[in-house]
């Protein structure tokens, strides 16, 4: 007999308005995972996970577009974004909620131009501002 994957089902909330589909579950192709909470309550993460996401935050608040920047945008945050992963050392379903955070946020700086326009750069800003809405 053959076995069949659990059909993805769309739950309340479809999107979170920064152009991320958090209304599926599952990670089948073309879906996003969503996270959820712990029983109603954040996730406890470790703290370098914290400490990167409000590193990359601060990137992004701080980052000038008038040709002053030192650095590409881009390659900073994918930079900092590697590090979490590195540093990471959380496990069981916190572990797995980070990564149906991170995963979102991985698609949004692959997708980051060199150039950065102002509109990606707000969005992913809002979505690294929504960290503390599942962990703490």
């Amino acid at each position: 007999m053959r076995s069949r994957r659990p059909r993805s089902r769309p739950i309340e909330g479809g999107g979170n308005g920064n152009g991320f589909r958090t209304g599926y579950r599952g990670t089948q192709a073309g879906q996003v995972p969503v996270v959820t909470l712990n029983n109603g309550s954040r996730w406890k993460a470790n703290p370098e996970t914290t400490e990167g996401i409000q590193h990359m935050r601060s990137i992004l608040e701080s980052y000038r577009t008038d040709g002053s920047a030192t650095t590409d945008l881009k390659d900073t945050l994918e930079a900092e974004f590697a590090l979490i992963f590195e540093r990471c050392t959380m496990t069981g379903d916190a572990h797995e909620q980070l990564h149906n955070y991170l995963l979102p946020l991985h698609t949004q700086l692959r997708e980051l131009t060199s150039d950065a326009p102002k509109k990606d750069r707000e969005a992913i800003l809002a979505y690294l501002q929504q960290y503390g809405n599942y962990f703490e």
